[in-house]
């Protein structure tokens, strides 16, 4: 897996357009101007482009579970899988970076309205714990 190059990390980041380093968005989005916004949107998807290997971690972890057909709210979100990964590899990683993963093997996924978030369409049974 760990075969993952640039250009799958920039084709998985492009899938979503407000997908940055910190998840799907920015940071409190509504105390910023669009300007603003725009700005700190576009540096967070920079950050998230220089994180080959976390995207690598992630896509690796993600290989080991179980796919579901429908989404799994019951896991945890997107930043509590991405603790996971770190867990299991002893690494950190971003929110970003779980999600571009999830994208780049094309997983089902639901974004959360209220947050920078997603839900992914995993099996509880299979999530890989700690080494």
């Amino acid at each position: 897996m760990n075969g993952l190059s640039q250009a799958d990390l920039l084709a998985a980041i492009a899938k979503e357009p407000t997908l940055t380093n910190f998840g799907m968005g920015v940071y409190k989005p509504r105390e910023k101007s669009k300007e603003e916004y725009e700005i700190e949107l576009a540096k967070g998807r920079k950050e998230l482009e220089e994180n080959l290997r976390q995207f690598q971690l992630c896509c690796e972890w993600l290989s080991l579970c179980e796919i579901r057909k429908t989404i799994n709210e019951k896991i945890g979100s997107s930043y509590t899988l991405k603790h996971k990964v770190e867990r299991y590899y002893k690494e950190y990683v971003t929110n970003g970076a779980f999600i571009a993963a999830v994208l780049h093997l094309g997983l089902r996924y639901k974004k959360n309205p209220i947050n920078p978030n997603i839900h992914v369409a995993l099996s509880s049974k299979s999530l890989p714990q700690e080494k």
